[in-house]
């Protein structure tokens, strides 16, 4: 799970392609879909910014009971982000996933993270 938070691996045909990410925090709710997800990681590589997960801890998950096709974990991550080598900001997040098993594997189908 840790590793698909890894920028530098990032592959899109892991997400769902209906994935919906809502995010919440003090500034309101926002909703992403899949293409909004790769333009983000794309425009954070174009303009040098790294996001880095700095802590990361399973707080719950329910995965791959025998012939379901969903699993859901929820997680606690705390990411630094920099800008040119230089750290600008640390975020922690609690996110709560659902994936959904497919022929080629699980691919994230939805997400509520609270910042």
């Amino acid at each position: 799970m840790r590793e698909t938070l890894d920028f530098s691996k990032f592959d899109p045909n892991s997400l769902d392609e209906h994935l919906v990410i809502v995010s919440s925090s003090s500034e309101g709710r926002h909703y992403f879909a899949r293409q909004d997800l790769s333009d983000f990681v794309q425009h954070a590589e174009t303009k040098g910014e790294k996001y880095e997960v700095k802590a990361f801890k399973v707080l719950e998950k329910d995965a791959e009971l025998d012939g379901s096709s969903f699993a859901t974990i929820t997680y606690q991550v705390t990411w630094e982000i920099s800008l040119d080598g230089k750290t600008t900001n640390s975020v922690d997040e609690i996110c709560h996933e659902i994936w959904e098993r497919e022929v080629d594997g699980w691919h994230r189908l939805f997400a509520a993270i609270d910042q």
